[in-house]
């Protein structure tokens, strides 16, 4: 929801790192990691380069369900970070109805937070929201030691603060300290 971007370096070297990997993977590693390039672009708020990388030939032509989901998400984003609401909706319910497989859960729950962070966009926070508890109930049992979850608990505090619910914001916060301890410690 904030505009912050992460730290310059880390995500130069994060792209930087992506593009090496890519350059000497087979077909399918190299779509992942182009996708991980276009959203390391993305956050840093790069999105033209971001949009290049979706719009190469290799990802639109790649028959792989997790590429096309992926794609339709980031794509989104993009949409989303434009102002292209509509656009944006309509994609995330591409990647929501295209994911199957081993990585259908994960991008079922980016998908419901990317879809509330676009209504928060909007304006719209009561839309947002129950896409975010939704999320939160996918997340808690889905087996990426805390990651999904955690976002999506920062996400609702965010959207508890700008509805000046600093109470339950507080709350979330606290369940995300929780599992980034849970985490340091195993």
């Amino acid at each position: 929801m904030a505009n912050q971007q992460p730290d310059g370096p880390v995500m130069d070297r994060a792209i930087e790192l992506t593009r090496a990997a890519s350059a000497r993977s087979d077909e399918a590693w190299r779509d992942r990691f182009r996708l991980l390039e276009a959203q390391c672009l993305l956050a840093k708020n790069d999105v033209d380069s971001a949009q290049r990388i979706l719009n190469a030939p290799e990802l639109r032509k790649s028959p792989s369900k997790e590429t096309i989901a992926r794609r339709r998400l980031l794509e989104g984003n993009i949409s989303s970070r434009r102002g292209q609401y509509k656009e944006a909706h309509n994609a995330f319910d591409d990647a929501y109805a295209t994911a199957s497989g081993p990585w259908a859960d994960e991008i079922r729950i980016w998908s419901q937070l990317s879809r509330a962070l676009t209504y928060s966009r909007q304006g719209d926070l009561d839309r947002g929201e129950p896409l975010l508890r939704q999320a939160l109930d996918s997340a808690a049992r889905h087996d990426d030691e805390g990651f999904l979850e955690a976002a999506t608990l920062l996400n609702l505090g965010l959207f508890a603060a700008k509805r000046s619910r600093f109470d339950e914001a507080a709350l979330f916060s606290e369940r995300v300290l929780a599992i980034c301890n849970r985490r340091r410690n195993t």
